[in-house]
């Protein structure tokens, strides 16, 4: 009996609350600053923004648009993405499908990882970087040649997730490696990227598994994955795949960023999402065994840290008043409403863009104003803030 409590008062004293009801509220608390921050990123400041992905995007429901995805690797993915993209017509609809989305991916995260529950903050941070990687875009969503890129990414990620938790479960040494392989051979025409990247954290995990049980027949399968890591992805692109880019082949479904300076800043939610992964790691290698003290300190410092990511993704988030203003006015020009193109116009605050003062002179000609009413000074401008000018420049005009 006295060892009872004892062991009662050990679980008691490790989780750093008062009672398992502060526990619940604290969860709930983390959940509800993620899609606060979450929804205000998209349907709330980007609404706009997100009708006019939608525009940009396209699916057919046809066998040949199907088959037409299927030509890249990752074709499952793209194909989902762009379906899911319709969504974003009604973008609180859209914002509630990706969002849902991101919570998968944070519950799948823990189970996946077995995240404890005083590092409970922490599973948040993929599905943050996959809100920073649609919001942090801005001009670059006009010459972005990725279909599907809104989903196809927070998609891939609860792909990678479940293909990982079901291999955990596998322990027959040939199951294994048959499971691994299937993954890499099946998975990467359906999921690109993604599928090769389950390979590599497989990989991982049975090396980190080796060093607590000294089982050496998990060397068979690390050397089994890395070969298929390397050698599926050619053997695709020399005889199935003649539409894609050897540059391409390990990066199938990921965004066509550029790799340089200037895009570097894109890349950054993709570095840090699979980054999180990599060290998530550690958790399934911790010693069981936590102590209370830690376990406090551990609750404020995953706190700190998701109060930090959730800051970071709200100020890396593209937030640009002349971006807002054409995109509203590229709607307002399609429905004809050149009276609301010119208040959008009289409402900016900062210089506008050329792209801006076009806009407003043209909706003046069309309205038939007399001269130099509301018209914009052509030399009075600032060049179009994005990491691709010259391409935001030409698509915007037309």
């Amino acid at each position: 009996m006295k060892s009872q409590k004892k062991k009662d008062g050990v679980k008691k004293k490790s989780l750093p609350f008062k009672n398992i009801s502060d526990y619940t509220q604290f969860q709930l608390g983390c959940i509800a600053l993620f899609v606060l921050l979450a929804f205000n990123l998209t349907s709330v400041q980007n609404d706009s923004v997100l009708k006019w992905i939608d525009e940009f995007s396209i699916f057919l429901p046809t066998s040949l648009f199907f088959s037409d995805c299927f030509r890249f690797a990752g074709g499952l993915l793209i194909y989902l993405g762009t379906f899911f993209t319709q969504f974003l017509y009604y973008p609180w609809l859209g914002s509630v499908a990706f969002i849902l989305l991101l919570l998968a991916i944070q519950y799948l995260s823990i189970k996946a990882f077995r995240i404890p529950r005083h590092y409970f903050p922490l599973s948040f941070i993929p599905g943050l970087m996959l809100l920073l990687s649609v919001s942090d875009l801005g001009y670059v969503w006009m010459s972005l040649k990725s279909p599907g890129y809104f989903f196809s990414n927070a998609l891939g990620t609860v792909v990678f997730l479940l293909l990982f938790i079901a291999y955990k479960r596998t322990h027959h040494l040939l199951l294994r490696l048959a499971s691994l392989v299937l993954i890499i051979v099946i998975g990467y025409p359906l999921f690109g990227f993604y599928a090769l990247f389950t390979g590599l954290i497989i990989v991982l995990y049975e090396l980190f598994s080796f060093w607590r049980d000294k089982d050496a027949m998990r060397f068979v399968v690390v050397g089994v994955g890395l070969t298929a890591f390397i050698l599926i992805p050619q053997a695709y692109y020399y005889f199935v795949y003649s539409y894609m880019q050897q540059f391409y082949v390990y990066t199938a479904v990921l965004p066509r960023f550029f790799f340089n300076s200037a895009e570097f800043v894109l890349w950054i939610p993709f570095i840090l999402l699979f980054l999180s992964f990599l060290l998530a790691l550690l958790f399934l290698f911790r010693n069981s065994e936590v102590s209370p003290k830690p376990a406090k300190t551990a609750v404020v410092l995953s706190s700190i840290i998701y109060v930090c990511a959730l800051i970071f993704t709200y100020v890396m988030s593209y937030q640009n008043e002349n971006f807002m203003a054409e995109v509203k006015m590229a709607a307002a020009v399609d429905k004809g409403n050149w009276q609301k193109v010119t208040v959008i116009a009289g409402n900016m605050r900062g210089t506008p863009t050329r792209n801006v003062v076009l806009n407003n002179n043209l909706a003046i000609f069309k309205l038939g104003y007399n001269a130099g009413k509301g018209v914009m000074d052509i030399n009075n401008v600032v060049p179009t803030p994005s990491v691709r000018p010259g391409m935001a420049l030409l698509l915007m005009s037309g």
